[in-house]
C-alpha cells in the first residue's frame, strides 16, 4: 500500500476513536444518563463483573451503575460502619455479658429454688393416718413412706382392673411393695387394705420417724 495511503487510513482511525470518544462524552453528559446512571460506562465485561460482585445493578440501557444501587449500596455500607464502631462494639459486647451474666443468675436461682423445695420436703413431718389402698387418691398413696409416684401409680392401674382384696393380693401383684422393708414401712405410715393394716405392722409415728431420720 503506497504510504499516503497508510497515513490516510491511520488519520481515519483516529477520527474514529476520536468520534467514538467524543460520543461517550456526549452520552455521560446528557441528561438521561446523569439521571439514572453512576460513573462511567462500563465498557468491558471486567467492569460489569467487578460492578455487580460489589452489590450494584446494570442499567442495560445506558450500560453503567444504576444510581439507586449505588445509593443503596452505599447507605449499607455507611450502616455496617455506624453499627461497627468502637463503642457500638463494645455496647454489643456489654449487653451479651449481662445476658449471660442474667442467664446464670435465673439458672442459679432455680437451682436453689429446687433446693429449698426438697429441703421443705424431706424436713416436712409425715403424720400417721389411715389411708385405705382402694380408695385413696395417686397423691396420698404416693406420700406413703415405702412408696412413692412410682409404686402409686402402679397401684391405681392395678386397683382400676380389680380392687386389692388383701396384704397378700397387694404383695403379690405390687413389685413396688412386695419387698417385706416397703409392706411394713407403707403399713406402719397407715396405709391399709380393706381397713386392715399389714400384719405386724400396724399404724406408728414412731416407726415412721425412725425411717425418715435414716433417709
Amino acid at each position: 500500500m503506497h504510504p499516503r495511503n497508510l497515513i490516510a487510513c491511520s488519520g481515519i482511525g483516529i477520527i474514529c476513536l476520536l468520534n467514538v470518544a467524543c460520543s461517550d462524552q456526549k452520552l455521560e453528559a446528557s441528561a438521561e444518563y446523569q439521571a439514572v446512571c453512576h460513573g462511567i460506562p462500563l465498557k468491558t465485561v471486567e467492569a460489569r463483573q467487578r460492578a455487580q460482585e460489589d452489590g450494584y445493578h446494570i442499567n442495560e440501557t445506558f450500560n453503567c451503575i444504576d444510581q439507586a444501587s449505588f445509593e443503596a449500596v452505599q447507605r449499607h455500607y455507611a450502616e455496617l460502619a455506624a453499627a461497627n464502631t468502637l463503642e457500638k462494639i463494645a455496647q454489643r459486647n456489654a449487653a451479651r455479658e449481662q445476658r449471660l451474666v442474667q442467664d446464670k443468675t435465673a439458672q442459679a436461682n432455680e437451682i436453689l429454688t429446687r433446693r429449698a423445695q426438697a429441703d421443705t420436703s424431706s424436713s416436712t413431718p409425715f403424720t400417721v393416718h389411715p389411708v385405705e389402698i382402694n380408695t385413696a387418691s395417686e397423691a396420698e398413696l404416693a406420700s406413703m413412706p415405702g412408696v412413692g409416684p412410682d409404686t402409686a401409680r402402679t397401684i391405681i392401674q392395678e386397683r382400676t382392673n380389680s380392687p386389692f382384696e388383701s396384704w397378700p393380693d397387694v404383695v403379690h401383684r405390687i413389685i413396688g411393695l412386695s419387698a417385706a422393708q416397703n409392706v411394713v414401712y407403707a403399713s406402719s405410715g397407715g396405709l391399709m387394705v380393706n381397713g386392715e393394716s399389714f400384719n405386724g405392722a400396724p399404724p406408728d409415728q414412731q416407726v415412721v420417724d425412725t425411717i425418715l431420720k435414716k433417709r
